[in-house]
């Protein structure tokens, strides 16, 4: 009776140790998220054609096999922003597509994005229509087994400030 006792306290505390390595893993984890985004190159008419999204780590620990993903896209006012095909927290296999080994605390990521398949910028000016920035970034704690993943949605249009303020989408731009 008393191995039985011995070896139940046992499991309890095994337990509880890594119920606190697990929140110690949580509470330390690396938190990416976008700190802006910036035009690198812009058509004759003056409209983003390829972006620079900075994407910082702003939590308490190393982001390994960081991947990006995000595009360029053009809609009408009032659709729905759009979401980038490569960017699903619940995805199985990451993107292929740039990928950086590890980005330090403080530091940042910063993949540069053009317009997906088949976004039109040539007559963007005189449609009257917005220009979105959506993509997501993938990454790793330190343990290499928790994966995180956040979500970007900015606007841009030629008439408002020249910034890219995020998408008015209460489910967008978020840190899971």
């Amino acid at each position: 009776v008393a191995v039985l006792f011995y070896a139940c306290e046992v499991h309890k505390q095994n337990k509880l140790i890594a119920q606190s390595v697990a929140q110690e893993v949580l509470s330390n984890r690396p938190v990416m998220y976008h700190a802006g985004v910036d035009w690198s190159e812009k058509t004759p008419d003056g409209v983003p054609k390829k972006v620079k999204v900075n994407w910082e780590n702003f939590g308490k620990s190393l982001a390994i096999t960081v991947v990006t993903a995000g595009h360029i896209f053009v809609r009408s006012p009032g659709d729905t922003p759009p979401v980038d095909s490569d960017c699903d927290k619940n995805r199985i296999k990451l993107p292929k597509t740039g990928r950086t080994d590890a980005v330090a605390l403080g530091a940042m990521a910063e993949p540069h994005w053009l317009p997906a398949e088949g976004e039109d910028l040539s007559d963007f000016k005189s449609s009257g229509k917005v220009l979105y920035v959506s993509g997501c970034i993938y990454y790793f704690g330190i343990d290499g087994k928790e994966r995180y993943f956040s979500d970007l949605c900015v606007v841009w249009a030629p008439d408002a400030a020249q910034d890219f303020p995020t998408c008015d989408d209460p489910n967008r731009n978020y840190v899971w």
